[in-house]
């Protein structure tokens, strides 16, 4: 299941399609090249970034929650838009989506990529569109998610860990965490955490990776009870089967705890077998993602099933 390369025909050719994630939502996308999609820049660090922004349907003037969206190393904001569909459920959902583009890499505190190797400041940078996006369009300052795909998941993390009152829930898909930052994080408060990983991952692997310096990664595992723990929830329940992507042929399960406190439930959708990628057919991670958000922001329930 590698995704990277599934970006959708029919979106990149500006036609209209309909996908159908469930037997409650249809949604119909027409790429019109409308308003609602916009590229912008600003100004940190003395460098200019650049970023593209999503305003959901029902965005009037201000007050939208906000998901900002971290890449995946060698890619770009609108790669991920692209990849990853999630327009669709801003659109549904009322969510403001912003693509940012890293200035090479991500600069994450690994002191492995060229941005930290440059001096950059994401956490600025973050801090900065922020602002922007708050003069531009009037956001809900307190319903801000981060969502992080492959190497894009360490910086969510890494905002997660320094700016944790700024955010309102993380997902990360694809990647488990840094092993420095699992010793050195320090959440604020607890925070809802949604992690999306195959346990046939071979860039970020399942049960991780401590051999690779500055680069070394947790096990998943380890990852999402680092999680918990820091949230104060209780015991890890058994493992929950939610279904079975027949597309890629792999079975999902949730792995979850009890006793989490409002706000702070810890959650991964464990996919057997499968490898490294955006899960987008019958599994998707948009759509979970979504629903996750909106039980954090909302109080609508976080999905226990695949979409059927």
């Amino acid at each position: 299941m590698s995704h990277d390369s599934l970006i959708p025909k029919l979106v990149i050719l500006l036609a209209a399609a309909t996908f159908l994630w469930s037997c409650e939502s249809e949604y119909t996308m027409t790429a019109t090249g409308s308003e609602r999609d916009r590229q912008d820049s600003l100004q940190s660090g003395g460098i200019t970034r650049t970023y593209s922004v999503h305003l959901p349907v029902a965005h009037e003037t201000a007050n939208s929650p906000v998901v900002i969206m971290f890449h995946q190393d060698g890619a770009s904001g609108l790669n991920l838009k692209y990849l990853t569909e999630f327009d669709l459920e801003a659109d549904n959902y009322g969510f403001l989506a912003v693509y940012p583009n890293a200035s090479s890499d991500w600069g994450y505190g690994c002191g492995c990529t060229n941005a930290d190797s440059s001096g950059v400041d994401d956490v600025q940078f973050v801090t900065d569109l922020l602002n922007e996006l708050d003069a531009d369009y009037g956001i809900n300052r307190d319903s801000v998610f981060v969502i992080g795909y492959s190497e894009g998941v360490f910086m969510a993390q890494k905002l997660v860990c320094e700016m944790t009152d700024t955010f309102a829930g993380m997902a990360t898909v694809s990647a488990t965490m840094l092993a420095s930052l699992a010793e050195t994080c320090t959440p604020s408060k607890a925070i809802p955490v949604l992690m999306i990983n195959g346990t046939g991952d071979d860039e970020y692997p399942f049960a991780g990776a401590l051999d690779r310096g500055p680069s070394s990664v947790v096990a998943a595992d380890t990852a999402l009870h680092f999680w918990a723990n820091s949230n104060g929830c209780g015991e890890r329940q058994t493992s929950l089967f939610i279904g079975t992507d027949t597309y890629y042929q792999f079975d999902v399960y949730r792995e979850s705890f009890d006793a989490c406190p409002a706000g702070g439930e810890a959650v991964m959708l464990r996919m057997d077998e499968a490898d490294h990628g955006w899960p987008s057919v019958d599994f998707s991670a948009a759509y979970e993602i979504g629903r996750f958000f909106l039980g954090a922001c909302c109080g609508a329930a976080a999905p226990e099933h695949l979409p059927r």
